[in-house]
C-alpha cells in the first residue's frame, strides 16, 4: 500500500508487472559465434575414439600438397583403409575443394563442395594447412561439417608431422580391434617404456642376433600370455623390431592391441 499497490485488486500485481521498465539484457561487445573457427581447434592427441577412415576428413593446404611424396599424403598412404577418407585442398585463392590421390584436385565449386560434404556423416576432421589457407578456411568455415573431434595442426613443421601420426593412429580400417586413450609414455634408464590401462610395454634391448626386443606386461608385472583379440588372434607378448627408431610406435601398437583385448584360459 505504502508503495500505491491496491491490495484489494487481484489484477493489481499484473497491471504493475507490465508497466515496470524491463531491464536491458547483458550484451557482450564481441558475440562468440555458435561454432569454434578452425584456427580455434585444438591440436591432435591420442585422447579422442578412434574413427572409421569412411568417417573422416582431411583438409591439407595446397602448401602441404606441394611436399608430394615426403609429407602428409606419404604418410597417409601408407595406412590401411586410407582410400575411404574424404580429402579436400585449401588454397588461399580458391577456397576448398574436393582432392583425389589418383587425379589431384577437382575444380573449385562452393555449391557441390558444400553438398558433398554436408551428405557424409563425420566425425572426425583434420585441417593441415598454412597461416594464409587458415584465414580463407575460417571465412568459409560455414561449409565444413559439425564433427565430434575437430582438429588442426599446430607449431613447426616436425611437431606437425608428430601430431599427424597420432592422428593416422586413431583410423580405424575394417576389421581393426583397438583400444583409445593416452599412452603415459617414460624413459628409464634402460630405455622407453608406455602404459595404457593394465599394460606396460618397454624396450628390452637388443636382440640376437640382430634387432630389438619390445615386451608387455600386464598389471602382474609378467610377460602378458594368454591374450587374444576380440577376433580371436593370440598376442605375443614380445616382438623384434629392425630399427629402434620404430620402437615408439611399435609399443603404441602393442598396447592398444592388449588393451582391447581379452584373456582366454
Amino acid at each position: 500500500m505504502d508503495g500505491g499497490g491496491q491490495p484489494d485488486d487481484i489484477f493489481d500485481v499484473a497491471r504493475r508487472a507490465f508497466a515496470a521498465t524491463p531491464s536491458e539484457p547483458n550484451r557482450t561487445e564481441n558475440a562468440q559465434p555458435g561454432r569454434p573457427l578452425p584456427s580455434e581447434w585444438s591440436y591432435p592427441t591420442d585422447v579422442p575414439a578412434p574413427a572409421s577412415w569412411h568417417r573422416r576428413v582431411l583438409l591439407l593446404g595446397a602448401t602441404e600438397l606441394a611436399t608430394g611424396t615426403i609429407g602428409i599424403l606419404a604418410m597417409l598412404r601408407e595406412r590401411s583403409g586410407h582410400e575411404a577418407i574424404a580429402l579436400y585442398a585449401v588454397s588461399a585463392e580458391t577456397g576448398l575443394r574436393p582432392f583425389s590421390l589418383s587425379s589431384g584436385p577437382a575444380p573449385a565449386d562452393a555449391t557441390v563442395t558444400r553438398q558433398a560434404l554436408r551428405q557424409g556423416d563425420y566425425s572426425d576432421i583434420l585441417v593441415v594447412v598454412d597461416p594464409t589457407e587458415l584465414e580463407r578456411l575460417d571465412a568459409d568455415a560455414d561449409i565444413l561439417p559439425l564433427a565430434r573431434t575437430m582438429e588442426r595442426t599446430r607449431n613447426s613443421v616436425l611437431q606437425q608431422r608428430a601430431q599427424f601420426r597420432l592422428w593416422l593412429a586413431r583410423g580405424r580400417a575394417p576389421g581393426d580391434q583397438f583400444a583409445a586413450g593416452h599412452i603415459r609414455w617414460s624413459r628409464m634408464a634402460a630405455g622407453l617404456s608406455g602404459r595404457l590401462g593394465d599394460f606396460t610395454a618397454r624396450y628390452a634391448g637388443p636382440a640376437l642376433p640382430r634387432g630389438h626386443r619390445i615386451v608387455v606386461e600386464d598389471i602382474s608385472g609378467r610377460l602378458a600370455l594368454g591374450y587374444r583379440t576380440p577376433l580371436g588372434r593370440e598376442l605375443q607378448p614380445e616382438i623384434v623390431i629392425g630399427n629402434k627408431a620404430h620402437a615408439r610406435t611399435a609399443m603404441a601398437d602393442l598396447l592398444r592391441q592388449y588393451a582391447a583385448s581379452l584373456r582366454l584360459g
